[in-house]
């Protein structure tokens, strides 16, 4: 299934989407002129949206739309035995070689960042999870254990090392965390990536605290918002696979 969700996204996702459907458009050119044309056009008119600031801060802004930074998110467990913070893994950069090995990506760093800043001002314990997203590699969560513990200097109490999506995350996480008498979670991960990870743990017998983290704010110029660039891509694909990711699971995890 894992396989499954990557080559769907390598197939439904901007720029190879749009790029098959243009290719499609040019080899029925010949017999449907008009069909094929047009497709290729729809291609080319979507390829160009999805890489300006202006439709990527768009799309970014319905997935970050009702979530509010939790300036309280540090206290709000503070004192309290039944309550931890947990840290969603993201992405990874195989092989770097100015680490000797595998560690984290953007997305996972800036997550983590924001997990030590909660730890620091609540005392609370720290769980990571992610599995292994490089076969070659250790599990993220390790690693993520590892730059939290001496890079930040705050240690993890537990590590969730076996999922290999959200869902797998929340399910996983929920059996280490409820023996442990934890029933109240502040759960970090990026603004975007935040409602699907609220309906993946929501079931689980946990009450769940938002403290989302990587907003997308973007206030360009109208020159500038019009300019297409690689970064409004990315953004437009993330925003694209978690709103496909949110329909999924609200369909298998009602």
């Amino acid at each position: 299934m894992t396989e499954l969700a990557h080559i769907a996204n390598l197939i439904l996702l901007p720029p190879a989407s749009l790029l098959a459907l243009m290719l499609v458009g040019v080899v029925i050119r010949r017999r449907a002129p008009y069909l094929g044309g047009g497709l290729c056009l729809l291609g080319f008119v979507l390829l160009y949206a999805f890489s300006t600031a202006l439709v990527s801060s768009l799309l970014m802004r319905v997935l970050d739309s009702g979530q509010v930074v939790p300036v309280i998110a540090a206290h709000a467990g503070a004192g309290r035995s039944d309550t931890a913070i947990v840290i969603l893994s993201g992405d990874m950069r195989d092989a770097a070689p100015e680490y000797g090995g595998d560690t984290v990506g953007p997305l996972t760093l800036e997550r983590l960042r924001y997990g030590a800043f909660l730890a620091r001002r609540s005392n609370l314990p720290v769980l990571v999870t992610g599995g292994i997203i490089d076969p070659k590699g250790p599990p993220i969560a390790e690693i993520m254990r590892q730059i939290l513990e001496t890079e930040f200097h705050i240690p993890v109490r537990w590590v969730e090392a076996a999922s290999r999506n959200t869902r797998e995350n929340a399910l996983f996480s929920a059996r280490i965390l409820k023996p442990a008498g934890i029933d109240r979670i502040l759960l970090v991960t990026d603004a975007w990536h935040m409602p699907r990870a609220l309906i993946a743990f929501r079931g689980l017998g946990l009450t769940l605290i938002p403290a989302p983290t990587g907003f997308y704010i973007s206030r360009p110029g109208w020159l500038e918002s019009l300019a297409p660039t690689a970064q409004g891509l990315q953004r437009s694909a993330y925003a694209l696979h978690e709103m496909i990711g949110n329909l999924w699971y609200r369909l298998a995890y009602r």
